[in-house]
């Protein structure tokens, strides 16, 4: 009949986070928010809300994009529900929040196959981590992950085997990491660990074997099993080094 009506679901959303009580501990363990003990005001579910304009027309698709990033310091959430975990009022952060708001950025920083980060994502958190590397003497590293042999098993198996193996490497590489590290799929059969307040190197190198570990146990493909393994390489990050170095 022409008039606008709000759905039960986005009505719900906005009532939960008024139970909000601006308590900081989903501030403090999120590593989406970047440098969060500069900010002097909070940021929690109640400012990603009505940046996001959530709370306003479900329809509304502005792009807030760079305002979350240049002005407030955001970054995307990897749906770790860290902050759903400390909240006392038990407000469904992530699912409710920071999800509505991934699925307009989904397609341009998140591969739509594995769900992890895309390159240009990537590039801007080591970016991000060169910096504040420079600030805090922390050191940074990546991992660079090459599939063994994808080529063939898509040759032999066909595409949906290759989409089934990357998307099984997806979830062991997450299986390994932290809740803080980046994973990324660069394209292909081509991904990446960012690593992020190093105190030593030991860490990468137990990092790097296990991968390979874990990556070279055998999968069942088209009711085989199949090992793919990989090569992993290290770049540590330096005092004055680019992203693309």
């Amino acid at each position: 009949d022409g008039t606008w009506r709000m759905s039960q679901r986005d009505a719900d959303r906005v009532q939960e986070f008024r139970k909000c009580i601006e308590c900081f501990l989903c501030q403090d363990v999120c590593h989406v928010l970047r440098d969060h003990d500069k900010h002097e005001s909070f940021i929690g579910p109640r400012f990603l809300t009505y940046t996001a304009a959530l709370e306003m027309h479900p329809l509304d698709a502005d792009d807030r994009l760079a305002e979350l990033k240049d002005h407030h310091g955001i970054g995307y959430c990897n749906i770790t529900k860290c902050c759903t975990k400390v909240c006392p009022e038990h407000i469904h952060i992530t699912d409710n929040a920071i999800i509505p708001l991934k699925e307009r950025v989904v397609t341009r920083y998140y591969d739509p196959l594995t769900r992890l980060a895309n390159r240009t994502l990537f590039r801007d958190r080591v970016e991000h981590a060169l910096a504040k590397g420079a600030r805090s003497g922390l050191k940074v590293a990546v991992l660079f992950i090459d599939l063994d042999n994808f080529k063939t098993i898509n040759d032999n198996f066909g595409h949906a085997a290759g989409d089934r193996l990357l998307g099984v490497t997806a979830d062991r590489l997450r299986a390994c990491t932290r809740a803080s590290d980046t994973v990324a799929r660069l394209g292909g059969d081509e991904f990446a660990i960012l690593l992020e307040d190093l105190t030593e190197s030991e860490h990468v190198s137990a990092l790097a074997q296990r991968v390979c570990e874990t990556l070279g146990e055998s999968i069942a493909l088209e009711a085989r099993s199949v090992a793919v393994g990989a090569s992993v390489g290290v770049a540590h990050g330096e005092h004055g080094t680019d992203a693309e170095a």
